[in-house]
């Protein structure tokens, strides 16, 4: 294979940078000047060398990477031609006589691990030298060595309690999900990416058959593959529109973790909302708040165009799949409109509907009301309203708001929509819609403390009302209630 000659950016969009591509040559002093704030240590810092440490860690064992910091992985589209690399950052501090450049900055501590590394490792049995291989290398040498014959795979079975070191040493666990198809964005890119436009039609020919086999029925082709990602399209914005409505934090939004059958899955700090908060974020990683909750489906939004540009070699007309594309535009408004609308039992569709769940959200969000808590109420509520006056039946409604004035301006609007509706019909459908229970960070937390000590009991009673979560269940009550006040101090990542 041909070495790189140079390191290929392209669409680099740290801080300041704007979709910016260049190459830089290979085996060459490169320097990189500019004005202040031209993005000069975005480039080099947070791009260049942020994407080498990553691939840098990669090459370590499991062990190694949890004990050496960690760094997000830098928005650029790809870069190419990239090795492993270290950095030298300008700092101040006091050196002795025998500092060095390495022992001043971090270089010393990299070059130390490397050369720990680069020893030959031999078999204690058969004195053979022991090499890591990846799971391709053993598929392959199982191939050409076992060819026609039956074969056993034997691991060592682990009988101690496993552990993995965070801030402390912790229980560990595996979670195995299930679902149709783990298909993401991510691995049609991967195939767009490298040139490969065979690989890529087999396996969407592959997925359309498996999973949408009702577009067989037209035209193969530009015309099927623009159907099925205006599908992609439309079940990605159902997704979303769900998401938002019950309040929920996906983490870690980037298109490998994106379904390509709309699905919740490879969610890894996810959270759902205490307080409404649009500004908030769950994954204590993201700085920027690239995943916040109020940004989520724009961010699906432009992970489909991703996609869009991975299927390009496919539909070969770039009008046609824009078109596919932006279909999100106003499916995902109005799903999201809908899901508010049944959150607030509201029947049918009418004129002014939108305003008043805008100026619903911008209340909640103004002080942080919890958000679960207050559907569930607003659900019980409106039954009452058949039988009360509106200052009586929300009662404890407004108990939720410290400053009472926003909520009395509302109230009337949302009274006035509900008059020819059945409130006892429209109740039950919001207690069917609004979550009494979900899975709040400071339930699993304390799920997880008691599990440590030898105690599933908040475990099995966790699982016990997520899997009916509109039911009262009345014995479990406190599983419902406000959150204390150090589960804001909660900090979650991709390994919690």
């Amino acid at each position: 294979m041909q070495a790189a000659t140079h390191i290929h950016v392209k669409g680099a969009r740290e801080h300041n940078l704007k979709n910016l591509e260049l190459r830089i040559p290979r085996g060459k002093l490169v320097v990189i000047t500019g004005p202040s704030g031209s993005g000069k240590s975005s480039l080099a810092f947070d791009t260049i060398y942020a994407e080498g440490y990553r691939k840098y860690m990669e090459s370590l064992s499991a062990q190694a990477r949890q004990v050496l910091d960690q760094l997000k992985r830098p928005d650029v589209d790809f870069i190419h031609g990239l090795s492993p690399v270290l950095a030298i950052e300008q700092r101040t501090g006091v050196g002795g006589p025998r500092s060095t450049i390495a022992t001043a900055t971090e270089m010393a501590d990299y070059a130390r691990l490397l050369w720990a590394l680069v020893g030959e490792q031999r078999c204690p049995k058969d004195d053979g030298r022991v090499v890591q291989r990846s799971l391709d290398d053993n598929v392959q040498r199982i191939l050409t060595e076992c060819a026609g014959e039956r074969v056993m795979l034997l691991a060592p079975l682990l009988r101690a309690k496993p552990s993995v070191l965070r801030e402390e040493l912790e229980t560990a666990a595996v979670v195995t999900r299930v679902a149709p198809s783990f298909l993401r964005f991510g691995h049609l890119q991967h195939f767009a990416a490298n040139g490969d436009t065979a690989s890529l039609q087999r396996l969407v020919d592959h997925f359309i058959a498996t999973h949408f086999p009702h577009f067989l029925s037209v035209e193969a082709g530009s015309k099927r593959y623009t159907a099925w990602l205006a599908r992609v399209t439309r079940l990605t914005a159902e997704m979303l529109a769900q998401w938002q409505a019950v309040g929920f934090c996906h983490g870690v939004m980037n298109t490998d973790n994106m379904s390509l059958l709309g699905l919740t899955i490879d969610y890894g700090p996810f959270q759902f909302l205490d307080g409404f908060d649009p500004a908030h974020i769950c994954n204590h990683s993201d700085h920027q708040g690239r995943y916040a909750y109020g940004r989520q489906p724009q961010v699906a939004y432009w992970n489909l165009f991703c996609l869009g540009q991975a299927m390009l070699p496919l539909i070969e007309d770039q009008d046609m799949t824009v078109a596919a594309l932006e279909s999100f535009k106003t499916d995902y408004p109005m799903l999201a409109d809908q899901a508010f609308a049944a959150k607030l039992g509201l029947a049918g569709s009418q004129s002014g509907d939108h305003e008043l769940i805008e100026s619903l959200l911008t209340l909640l969000a103004a002080e942080k009301t919890d958000f679960t808590i207050f559907w569930r109420r607003l659900s019980h509520a409106t039954a009452l309203l058949a039988t009360q006056v509106p200052a009586h039946a929300f009662e404890k409604v407004r108990d939720l708001f410290m400053h009472h004035e926003g909520w009395d301006n509302w109230l009337p609007g949302y009274v006035n929509r509900l008059q020819a509706q059945d409130l006892l019909k429209a109740s039950a459908d919001m207690l069917q819609t609004n979550p009494k229970y979900v899975l709040r960070n400071h339930l699993g937390e304390q799920a997880i403390q008691q599990a440590k000590i030898g105690d599933f009991c908040g475990v099995a009673d966790l699982l016990r009302v997520l899997q009916t979560p509109f039911d009262e269940h009345p014995d479990f009550h406190h599983l419902a209630g406000f959150p204390p006040d150090w589960a804001s101090s909660i900090s979650i990542s991709c390994s919690s």
